[in-house]
């Protein structure tokens, strides 16, 4: 792993998230980059004497000026060296400046709090992760903001059958074996149609790897969230790992309200891979 890129908005969902941006770059030696991104408001001027752009320059710098001092709170925690490390104060559309240093600075994870820092719970799910996640190939962590910090040994990956590849599950094998996981294929039916070449393939990728701890589980429930839920209690699950690349499931998911339902109330961090996996080691 070259470089995690970790963006804040300051919040305490943020700052757990952060707990776990640090633990990886030091146990993988990866590049943590820290980002801040902001959008300056349309303003009059501050005076008869000062012009609107004066006044934009002096909000400007009064808001890198706070930003700065608030990255030192993160970066005094930071036991690697400086070189393995760096801030980014950035102006403009916060899921636009975050694709953008993915490809800029050679990001290989971007880990995120879901909750922001406002009382409105679309903040980080339905505005700026779930854009991000559509812009960029990159792989997205979002920690919730009541998840433990421990290994991710218990893996589940929330498959559709229909959407997901060979390739795309041997995939997901490769990344449970990298992190030397248990994974669980998990298969949500919420009616009757017929998945029997879907599921016979995804028996006979497990049997091919039977010397790793993989699993497949079909279970019937109302809805997909229900299903999910329920195995995630169930299983005392690390981590649920989703694909961008699924579309039914992942479009189901990430419908604003379902989302919250998921990712809020959940304990469960979730790992959201693009059609090309990158190899990503967490602990």
């Amino acid at each position: 792993m070259n470089s995690i890129l970790f963006p804040t908005d300051y919040s305490k969902n943020a700052k757990h998230a952060f707990q776990f941006a640090k633990m990886m770059a030091k146990a993988q030696q990866a590049k943590l980059i820290l980002l801040y991104a902001y959008e300056l408001p349309i303003v009059a001027p501050s005076s008869a004497f000062t012009s609107r752009e004066q006044t934009m320059t002096a909000i400007d710098h009064d808001l890198r000026n706070a930003a700065h001092q608030h990255m030192k709170l993160y970066t005094d925690e930071l036991d690697i060296t400086q070189e393995k490390y760096a801030v980014l104060i950035e102006e403009g559309n916060t899921a636009k400046v975050i694709s953008n240093c993915c490809s800029q600075y050679d990001i290989n994870l971007v880990v995120m709090g879901t909750k922001g820092k406002t009382n409105n719970r679309d903040f980080i799910i339905g505005s700026i992760t779930e854009k991000l996640i559509k812009k960029t190939q990159i792989p997205v962590l979002a920690i919730p903001e009541l998840a433990e910090m421990r290994p991710f040994k218990k893996v589940v990956f929330a498959t559709d059958l229909l959407y997901n590849s060979s390739q795309e599950l041997k995939r997901v094998i490769d990344f449970a074996k990298l992190n030397n996981s248990s994974l669980t294929f998990l298969h949500i039916q919420t009616n009757a149609k017929n998945e029997n070449n879907e599921l016979n393939n995804l028996k006979e990728i497990i049997a091919q790897n039977k010397e790793h701890d993989l699993t497949f589980k079909t279970i019937g429930s109302d809805t997909i969230v229900h299903g999910i839920e329920s195995q995630l209690k169930e299983s005392q699950t690390d981590l649920l790992i989703l694909s961008n690349h699924t579309k039914s499931l992942f479009e189901k998911l990430f419908h604003r309200s379902i989302s919250k339902q998921i990712l809020l109330h959940s304990k469960v961090p979730l790992l959201i891979l693009s059609k090309e996996v990158h190899p990503v080691v967490f602990f």
